[in-house]
């Protein structure tokens, strides 16, 4: 049925991968849309998460959007994570130090909708300008949302780790025993058959 080494090698899996995915972290933004902006036309607050960050330089593996003002909702989808399509310009890099986002430079553009943080950095900021945090959709009706005060015109906080619960190496050693156990009876009922 397994293999002698089946068990302990999915309990060492177990083990490595949840100590792999404490090491990436997740952050929260958020920027108020509060018409710093030349252009900007829609007031209210953007929030989402920025997900596999590590210590140093990082690259997200996600960035979430969780709330937009209404008018940006024909364009942007809450739990939509932009970096999944495949059709948009993306620079993202953001630096962590001590559990917090210590800079950030990220920009996603798809024929006019971005989505910006700190936009100063990069050489050739497109379509989102110097030093601004916007979301918009450019086209057909130019909504945009956002603020004109680089990084610290938004906020990034850490979420709090979800701790390993102390039963996980209790479970992992539980299946260990019923595994040697079985092996035992079925051992047992071979050799009986002898």
């Amino acid at each position: 049925m397994f293999s002698k080494s089946f068990i302990p090698a999915a309990i060492a899996s177990l083990v490595i991968g949840l100590t792999a995915s404490a090491n990436a972290a997740v952050f929260t933004f958020e920027f108020e849309a509060d018409g710093s902006l030349p252009s900007g036309n829609v007031f209210g607050t953007v929030t989402g998460r920025i997900v596999g960050v590590s210590e140093g330089d990082a690259v997200a593996d996600a960035v979430i959007i969780d709330t937009l003002p209404d008018a940006l909702l024909p364009f942007f989808t809450p739990g939509q994570n932009i970096l999944k399509n495949p059709n948009g310009n993306i620079f993202n890099e953001f630096i962590v130090a001590g559990n917090a986002i210590t800079n950030a430079t990220f920009m996603y553009s798809r024929v006019g909708q971005e989505l910006c943080f700190n936009a100063a950095a990069i050489s050739s900021p497109a379509d989102c300008g110097s030093n601004q945090n916007v979301i918009s959709n450019r086209e057909p009706n130019g909504t945009i949302a956002g603020n004109n005060r680089g990084f610290d015109g938004v906020t990034f906080a850490p979420v709090a780790e979800v701790p390993l619960p102390a039963a996980a190496p209790l479970f992992a050693a539980g299946l260990g025993l019923i595994a040697l156990i079985r092996r035992r009876q079925r051992m047992a009922k071979i050799q009986g058959r002898s």
